[in-house]
């Protein structure tokens, strides 16, 4: 009934590429293994194939080995970029062999800042579709009545005065619209008066046409009336009473 040991057997998984690639497609994060040795001077780093060894340099070694297993999740800079990193003892908390979970801090706060941004995407795109409308409004409403005063100072050099100019707006561009009007109106009556003026000349011309056709007139008509009148009375001189 005596035991005699005979050996050993080691049952286990081995910590290979196979391993690592497989664990990292499960967690869609980086996988390494790390063990720290039992006189705690270096450390022994293996990683999924994501990261290569030329990835790892001395002070990102360094950083690994001095993390501590009691935080859950902690930041560390590793390869020139901030990576969020989860160790865990691999089998016993008084085990010198830790599981690494490590991801880019970009790629874990991508999931967190895609809604962010599409949110702002759509609140930018938002904002450029009303100020594309409020300045197509402001254009139109500066640009409209500029257009019908354009439109009227057009009419009014081509001698139209009687199209009223009827521009509403509030605004210099409406201040100078009134008193555009206002010079039509005050062009039409000086027309209308000028108009009226011009008749009454006319009337005075012919009238003093007429005055001085008149007076010719008369001028040739009292000379030879003159003269019968003087012969007719020295004809009358020389009748006798017997004979008038």
């Amino acid at each position: 009934g005596r035991l005699n040991l005979l050996g050993t057997v080691t049952i286990g998984l081995t910590m290979g590429e196979k391993l690592l690639r497989t664990l990292s497609e499960l967690t869609d994060c980086t996988i390494g293994f790390m063990q720290r040795p039992e006189n705690g001077q270096g450390v022994w780093l293996r990683f999924s194939p994501a990261v290569t060894a030329k990835n790892i340099t001395s002070t990102a070694e360094k950083n690994l080995s001095s993390l501590s297993s009691k935080q859950n999740v902690q930041r560390i800079n590793f390869d020139g970029e901030e990576h969020l990193l989860i160790i865990t003892p691999l089998l016993t908390d008084t085990s010198n062999a830790f599981l690494l979970l490590m991801t880019s801090l970009d790629d874990a706060l991508r999931p967190i800042l895609r809604p962010t941004q599409q949110a702002l995407f759509g609140i930018g795109l938002a904002a450029i579709l009303m100020s594309l409308a409020f300045s197509f409004w402001l254009s139109r409403g500066i640009s409209s009545p500029i257009i019908q005063l354009v439109q009227a100072a057009q009419n009014v050099s081509q001698g139209d005065l009687k199209t009223p100019i009827n521009v509403q707006a509030g605004d210099e561009i409406g201040i100078l619209a009134s008193s555009f009007e206002e010079m039509r109106q005050s062009l039409q009556q000086n027309i209308v008066n000028l108009q009226k003026t011009f008749a009454r000349l006319m009337i005075s011309e012919k009238l003093a046409t007429t005055g001085k056709l008149l007076a010719h007139l008369s001028h040739e008509l009292n000379n030879p009336i003159h003269n019968i009148r003087s012969a007719l009375e020295a004809g009358l001189k020389k009748i006798t009473e017997s004979d008038k």
